[in-house]
C-alpha cells in the first residue's frame, strides 16, 4: 500500500499501524506505540520480551537506535533485521538468536538416499530379487527400479576388480559401470543391438547419485562442544538429537535412512514395494536415535516426541546451526567492519563501506549526509578515508561512491524499498520458522545496475 499524501504530518507509526490492520483486519492485531524508542529501550529494556516479541524489523535505524535494539534483542534471544533504504542503494542486515538452528535447509541440490553401494539388509534382499539377468518378461525388465539395475551392475564391476567395497569414484570406472548396465538391457532383433529400455538409462545417467554423500556440515555439529555436552534451553533438545545421531553413526558407519526415494520408471509395485521398504527402514531408524536421545536426555522423553526426532533424521544431512554476529558489537570493531567483506573489485562491498562511512558521518553531525543544503561530500570523504586507513587497506574508493551517497540525500525511494521489503520479508520467515538458511549476514542490494550481493561483515 502506499501512504496517502493528505495524510503527511501524522505519526508514520500510527498511519502504518491503521493500513496494515486494513489488510489483516480479523487474524492480526496491529498497534503503534509512538516515542523514542531509545528512550523507551533505556527505561524498559525488557519492551520487546515482556510483549512476546519474537522478530524486530528495524528500518532506518539511525547508529544509536541500532546500538540500542541490538543489545536489547541480543540480551533476549530475539531475531532483529535491519533494512537502510537510501537512494538507489539498501541493506539489510541480520541478527539472529545467539544459536539459530534449522533442521529443513532446503540446500539448491541434495543427493538422494537410496542406499546401492551400501544396502540394508531388507533392501538389498528386495534389490536380489530384481536381477536383470534372471528376469525375462519384456515388461518387467524394462520396469526394473533403477538403482536395482545399479545395485546388480555395481556388483559386477566390483567383482571385476576385486573389491567387494570399491566405489567408482574415476572416470574410467565410472565408464566401465555404465558399460556394464548399458550391456544388462535385453537384446535387440537386429544381432549385437540392445532394446531402448528406460530405466537402464536412468541408471546409466544417474552414476553421480549412488555415491553417499560427505556430511561435512553436520561433522562440524559433531564436533561443536554442545554435542557433547547439550545445554539446557531452547535448542536443547536439537543437541541432544544432534549427539544421538552421532551414536548411530559411531555404531552403524552410515546416517539414518531418509524415507523417501525420486521418481522413476517403475511398475506401481515395484516402486510401492521399493518406497515401503526405505519408509520401514526410516523408522526403525528414528526409534533408534529417539531410544538414544531418550537415555543421552537424563531417561526424560517428554520434548523427544517422534515426530521431532524422525523429521531430525530425516534432515540429518543438512541440520545447520547459524550464529550470527552481534549488529552493535561489528560497529564497534573497525576491523570487523570490514576486514572480511572489502575487496579490490568495485562493487557492492565498497557501497557497503560507504554506507558505515555515512553512520560514522552521523556520529558527527547527528544527520545523515545529503540531507541539508550543506556540501557533505569533503566530509564523508574523510570518514571513508578515515575508515580505509584503521583497518590498514590498500583500497582507494573513488570519489564516485561518496558523491553519489550524498546526492541521494537519505532519500527512500519506493520501487527500492520495495525490493528490499520483499528480500527481508523472506529472511524474516526464514528465522521464524527455522526453514532454509537465513543469510549470514549483509544483504547489499544496488539499484544503480540491479545487483544483490550477500556478504559476511
Amino acid at each position: 500500500f502506499f501512504v496517502e499524501e493528505g495524510r503527511v504530518g501524522e505519526g508514520r507509526a500510527k498511519v502504518v499501524a491503521e493500513l496494515l490492520q486494513e489488510m489483516n483486519p480479523v487474524n492480526v492485531k496491529v498497534a503503534a506505540v509512538e516515542v523514542d524508542p531509545v528512550s523507551l529501550l533505556a527505561e524498559r529494556p525488557s519492551f520487546f520480551k515482556d510483549d512476546g516479541v519474537t522478530c524486530v524489523i528495524a528500518a532506518n535505524p539511525t547508529p544509536s537506535l541500532l546500538t540500542a535494539i541490538s543489545t536489547t534483542c541480543s540480551t533476549d534471544a530475539i531475531h532483529l533485521l535491519t533494512i537502510h533504504s537510501t537512494g538507489m542503494l539498501g541493506f539489510i542486515q541480520l541478527q539472529s538468536t545467539p544459536e539459530h538452528a534449522i533442521i529443513e535447509s532446503f540446500p539448491d541440490s541434495e543427493v538422494p538416499d537410496l542406499r546401492i553401494t551400501n544396502p540394508f539388509q531388507s533392501l538389498e534382499t528386495y534389490y536380489k530379487s530384481l536381477d536383470p539377468s534372471s528376469i525375462t518378461d519384456s515388461l518387467e525388465h524394462s520396469h526394473i527400479p533403477w538403482p536395482a539395475v545399479t545395485y546388480h551392475a555395481l556388483r559386477a564391476w566390483r567383482a571385476e576388480v576385486a573389491d567387494p567395497t570399491a566405489l567408482p569414484t574415476e572416470y574410467k570406472q565410472k565408464k566401465r559401470l555404465q558399460e556394464i548396465i548399458l550391456a544388462m538391457r535385453q537384446p535387440g532383433t537386429v544381432p549385437g543391438s540392445f532394446k531402448e529400455e528406460e530405466n537402464f538409462m536412468e541408471a546409466k545417467n544417474n552414476l553421480t547419485k549412488i555415491i553417499p554423500p560427505k556430511f561435512e556440515g553436520l561433522d562440524r555439529l559433531f564436533n561443536d562442544p554442545k554435542c557433547e555436552e547439550p545445554p539446557p534451553g531452547e535448542n536443547r533438545v536439537f543437541w541432544v538429537v544432534v549427539k544421538a545421531l552421532r551414536e548411530f553413526v559411531k555404531e552403524f558407519g552410515v546416517l539414518p535412512v531418509v524415507g523417501t526415494i525420486p521418481d522413476m520408471v517403475s511398475t506401481t509395485k515395484n516402486y510401492t514395494k521399493l518406497r515401503d521398504i526405505h519408509r520401514e527402514e526410516a523408522r526403525e531408524n528414528a526409534q533408534w536415535v529417539r531410544k538414544k536421545a531418550v537415555e543421552l536426555n537424563g531417561g526424560e522423553e517428554e520434548e523427544l516426541c517422534e515426530e521431532v526426532v524422525a523429521r531430525m533424521c530425516k534432515h540429518a544431512r543438512v541440520l545447520k546451526v547459524v550464529r550470527h554476529k552481534r549488529l552493535h558489537e561489528m560497529r564497534g570493531d573497525a576491523d570487523v567492519k570490514l576486514g572480511r567483506v572489502l575487496t579490490g573489485t568495485p562493487g557492492d562491498s565498497w557501497w557497503y563501506v560507504t554506507y558505515l562511512a555515512a553512520e560514522l558521518f552521523y556520529k558527527e553531525f547527528n544527520r545523515y549526509p545529503g540531507t541539508t543544503d550543506a556540501d557533505d561530500f569533503e566530509h564523508l570523504s574523510r570518514h571513508l578515508r578515515h575508515l580505509l586507513a584503521a583497518n590498514k587497506s590498500p583500497i582507494a574508493i573513488p570519489p564516485s561512491y561518496p558523491r553519489e551517497y550524498c546526492r541521494s540525500s537519505h532519500t527512500e525511494i519506493h520501487t527500492i524499498a520495495s525490493v528490499l521489503g520483499g528480500i527481508a520479508s523472506q529472511e524474516v520467515i526464514k528465522l521464524l520458522t527455522k526453514q532454509r538458511v537465513p543469510v549470514d549476514n549483509t544483504v547489499v542490494y544496488n539499484g544503480i545496475v540491479n545487483d544483490v550481493s550477500v556478504l559476511r561483515a
